[in-house]
């Protein structure tokens, strides 16, 4: 998304290489210190330490002083006085539920096949159109619904599944299929072939190295912990990646997507976009806006909406924002009569299926 508006001044994100220690709550060394010479997300360091220490279990937290660092947060030293190492705490969990389904039986309303499976143990749920799937914690998947869209495995994933030495730690869906993301970095789909459960096109990419998944109605994206990004699945809903791989080769630390579309975050701050352009595949009148200093997006089912930074250099924590959105005017591309309350003072921006929320400071 290079600016149209060539006279106006390209301001790049400084990053200085940031030394990252994490302790348990006893204070013993976990990790570290490691010193990182590229932009760092929290979900590239939860991967990292799910995959390369020994003594850290399936569920934890990273803590930043109080505050739990989540998936897109970009991470920076914290020191004063030039000290430039990050220091966090481990928190370890084990969260336990049930699962209780209803409504229409054949969709996933009635999950009684597998009712002795979801009695306990749960520790997440995903969906498609007409499928649940349950990530237990022993790692296993649990799926029901209809089997089109992705309520049966098939025996093939489930040898896959069975046979892999590491476990599931996060189970995606779109309309009609799943992705399953292993501690391994390790994805395996299933459900409907054209929905991107066929990845024929990118079975080898997807063997290891994932540390994020996202979906848009009929296609899949993933990142890897190398800053790369690269989709699969139906083209006219972001399945086709191509046009744009040069700019998603590396520098990527975030996905967002709607029902048609995919947008990449780089580490610069820039955002990189593909998809159907009606829905925000292309962001035409914005390219400049994207091209520096975007700090997260959110979505609806045919717009996105990108927090900035004010016109700065990105420095996560600041009050300061302005909110740029594209895509299908009346779902939130066009922010209307709220366009001069979104100017500043944004904090965070969720979206629904047709319409955004910020969360503005009180002035």
């Amino acid at each position: 998304v290079e600016s149209p508006l060539l006279h106006l001044r390209y301001i790049p994100v400084q990053w200085m290489a940031s030394i990252v220690v994490v302790h348990n709550i006893a204070g013993n060394l976990v990790y570290g210190p490691v010193e990182f010479q590229r932009p760092l997300v929290a979900m590239q360091l939860y991967q990292i330490l799910k995959t390369t220490v020994p003594v850290v279990p399936e569920s934890f937290k990273l803590l930043h002083d109080t505050r739990i660092l989540t998936g897109p947060e970009l991470l920076t030293g914290s020191g004063s006085g030039g000290d430039n190492t990050l220091r966090l705490s481990i928190v370890y969990y084990a969260p336990s539920f049930c699962v209780v389904s209803w409504g229409e039986p054949d969709f996933g309303g009635d999950s009684s096949a597998v009712a002795e499976d979801l009695r306990d143990g749960v520790l997440s749920l995903a969906s498609t159109s007409l499928a649940f799937a349950a990530i237990k914690e022993d790692g296993r998947v649990v799926v029901w619904g209809s089997e089109a869209a992705g309520g049966e495995m098939g025996a093939a994933v489930t040898e896959r599944l069975a046979a892999a030495e590491s476990l599931v730690t996060t189970v995606v869906g779109n309309d009609a299929a799943f992705a399953a993301l292993l501690r391994s970095g390790e994805v395996i789909c299933w459900g409907s072939e054209r929905a991107g459960a066929d990845t024929s096109m990118v079975r080898s990419q997807l063997q290891s190295g994932i540390v994020q998944l996202a979906g848009s109605s009929q296609a899949f994206a993933a990142l890897t912990v190398g800053g790369q990004a690269f989709s699969w699945g139906s083209e006219a809903h972001g399945g086709a990646s191509w046009r744009v791989a040069d700019r998603l080769a590396e520098g990527i630390v975030a996905l967002a997507s709607n029902s048609m579309a995919f947008c990449g975050i780089r580490s610069t701050g820039e955002v990189v976009c593909w998809g159907n352009p009606l829905h925000g595949g292309h962001p035409i009148g914005v390219e400049y806006e994207l091209s520096w200093g975007v700090r997260s997006i959110s979505s609806t089912s045919s717009a996105f909406a990108a927090l900035k930074e004010g016109g700065r250099v990105v420095s996560w924590g600041s009050s300061e924002g302005q909110v740029v959105s594209w895509g299908r005017a009346a779902a939130g591309g066009d922010q209307g009569s709220a366009r001069n309350s979104l100017s500043s003072g944004i904090l965070t921006l969720k979206g629904n299926h047709a319409a955004f929320a910020a969360l503005k400071e009180v002035t």
